[in-house]
């Protein structure tokens, strides 16, 4: 019974990583809450390593709400653990949050599972969002050590009056997209669908239907924008019900592409559809005369060109490559148009379609330690050519995982601003996001120079405590001579510097004392520059210093610094624009002086 109260008071200090005597890992997965409101949840946990886990096992679940919001009842595991307890068996064990928890002796052989279900119930007036934390702790028979302590996050929705919206951030022309919506608490709901092509909503189509989701298709002579919002025509006894936030589909025309360049085309992950891509191929140099033989071919299954050979007149051809989405992966789906003219090749053109995942508006609340951070991402038209920013996903665990995807832009309260997607990684698979901040978050979707995206990317894993999630990015501009621009590294958040303690303390955080960030050899001149950029990571203000001292060690300037929850700022030209304008070496120190908030490493670009 005391280790059973130990692990009371260790939940509340969930630690980032466990000591691995034992490598476990563990996933949570809930169902919707039905319309007396409860929701079925269950955890699994996987014995990932190759000899078998055996000692006192404790498996639990936490939810960080009061009893007076949610009960957790029928907490039961499938290991025949012989001893279990709930919120109800413990002196004021409510008032920080309901439980259920197992704990029995107990072994589970290397690549076994095994399984945790209960039910939560929600109470009249309970928060929208509900955070669980599962977990499975084992501790040695004799000495007490720990040998493993696994969690996972997963925040169970509840259902209010207002749905929650998503739609895909672009689809081409003639391609179907739905558009789909949260239930809300009125049982059997019929949901009012607006669309627009102005935000404002002037003078909207409305669909009206019991499902929750709509299919659109458009055919479009230009690109366009499509709004949307739905909401329930009744709802808790009343008609005046609320709109959902808005979400939106860029549908874009048809064009031809040019060979000379790559071509990235966006489908939605729910289409079928066959595309259609045209490319124009010129003719070779010092053939301008002349019709040329050309053969064409592609590299991948899920590319096919027709013709596949003929002549290319002096003006050049255009040859028709069709992409079959049907059962590529979320993500870019790479290969290579090879053209070849008298022996020569005359072109390889890469072709990436990216199956894309819906986007709704969303804020973001305090993430796990096993979350990333990319401090910037960015579509935008910069000095050198048109930046983007290429990531890469990789889940290196034993399980399905999960992930969210949000979206910061630059300048904004990251509690309250955003975009939001989800897609599950398999074990061992990595995924190709490239020109995310466009492809999967629609900025810069539209074509037009004033479309742009700039701010702060989140990978957070929804429902696995892994801390095997690896992910990078690289910011880039493609010029006429190759790429220009720079890698930027996924930030884990239990790196980020804190002085906050509260109910996770993570790694990273101040040990006493100041935590202080230092960046070296920054410049400013007519061959250099310095760029800034500040994250805040856990959803609270910060604030701060940032201290700017020469190579002999010198203070050259301070610079007071505040952020918003979530904010991520960008300050180009630091150091010219704060009254240092030539200096050949140097280095910033950030020193985070608020108690709350999480300040990552920061970023440097320096350019010629």
């Amino acid at each position: 019974m005391a280790r059973i109260y130990r692990l009371l008071l260790l939940s509340l200090l969930l630690p980032v990583t466990a000591r691995a005597a034992c490598n476990l890992q563990i996933s949570m997965s809930c169902s919707g809450f039905d319309g007396n409101g409860t929701a079925k949840c269950s955890t699994t946990t996987l014995n990932a390593g190759n000899m078998s886990c055996g000692g006192e096992f404790i498996a639990g679940v936490f939810a960080s709400a009061p009893t007076s919001q949610v009960q957790i009842h029928n907490f039961q595991t499938s290991l025949g653990l012989d001893f279990c307890l709930g919120t109800g068996d413990v002196p004021s064990g409510g008032e920080s949050g309901a439980f259920g928890i197992c704990a029995g002796e107990a072994l589970l052989p290397a690549g076994a599972q095994f399984f945790s279900n209960f039910d939560v119930t929600i109470a009249q007036g309970a928060a929208q969002t509900l955070p669980l934390i599962g977990l499975t702790g084992v501790y040695d028979l004799e000495t007490g050590d720990e040998l493993a302590f696994v969690y996972a996050f997963q925040n169970a929705e509840v259902p209010t009056c207002t749905p929650t919206i998503s739609a895909p951030p672009a689809s081409p022309s003639n391609v179907g997209y739905f558009v789909s919506w949260s239930e809300v608490s009125q049982p059997n709901a019929t949901y009012e669908i607006q669309e627009s092509t102005t935000p404002d909503f002037a003078n909207p189509t409305t669909t009206t239907t019991t499902e929750r989701s709509a299919r659109f298709v458009h055919a479009v002579g230009s690109t366009t924008t499509y709004y949307y919002r739905v909401r329930a025509t009744s709802c808790g006894g009343s008609t005046n019900t609320t709109f959902s936030a808005t979400a939106s589909t860029v549908v874009q025309a048809l064009e031809t592409y040019s060979s000379k360049s790559p071509i990235d085309v966006v489908i939605p992950e729910t289409s079928s559809a066959v595309l259609s891509i045209p490319v124009h191929i010129d003719a070779p140099q010092a053939k301008t005369a002349l019709d040329v033989a050309f053969t064409a071919s592609t590299d991948k299954p899920f590319l096919t060109v027709t013709p596949s050979s003929g002549t290319i007149p002096p003006g050049g051809t255009t040859v028709t490559v069709s992409a079959n989405p049907v059962g590529l992966p979320a993500g870019a789906n790479t290969g290579t148009l090879n053209v070849t003219a008298n022996g020569a090749s005359l072109a390889k053109t890469p072709i990436t379609i990216s199956r894309v995942t819906p986007v709704e508006p969303s804020g973001k609340s305090i993430p796990p330690g096993n979350a990333l951070i990319i401090p910037v991402v960015t579509h935008v038209q910069g000095a050198s050519g048109p930046f983007q920013s290429d990531v890469r996903l990789t889940n290196g665990g034993a399980a399905d995982i999960r992930y969210a995807i949000t979206f910061t832009p630059s300048g904004n309260d990251g509690t309250k601003v955003g975009r939001k997607t989800e897609l599950n990684v398999a074990p061992g698979q990595t995924i190709a996001l490239n020109d995310i901040v466009k492809d999967f978050f629609g900025f810069g979707a539209t074509g037009q120079p004033s479309d742009s995206g700039f701010g702060v990317l989140e990978i957070r894993p929804l429902n696995n405590s892994s801390p095997l999630t690896f992910a990078s990015s690289r910011t880039y501009a493609s010029t006429p001579t190759g790429t220009f621009g720079q890698f930027i590294a996924a930030v884990p958040f239990s790196k980020f510097a804190s002085n906050a303690g509260g109910l996770v303390p993570l790694p990273g955080g101040s040990a006493g004392g100041t935590p202080v960030l230092s960046l070296q050899q920054i410049a400013q001149s007519s061959k250099f520059r310095t760029n800034l950029g500040i994250v805040e990571g856990s959803g609270s203000p910060a604030s701060g210093v940032i201290r700017v001292f020469d190579d002999l060690g010198t203070l050259l300037k301070s610079v007071d610094f505040s952020l918003q929850p979530g904010e991520h700022r960008q300050i180009n030209s630091f150091l010219a624009v704060n009254g240092i304008p030539t200096l050949d070496d140097g280095r910033i120190e950030i020193a985070v002086t608020s108690d709350t908030a999480r300040s990552p490493p920061t970023r440097r670009s320096s350019t010629t």
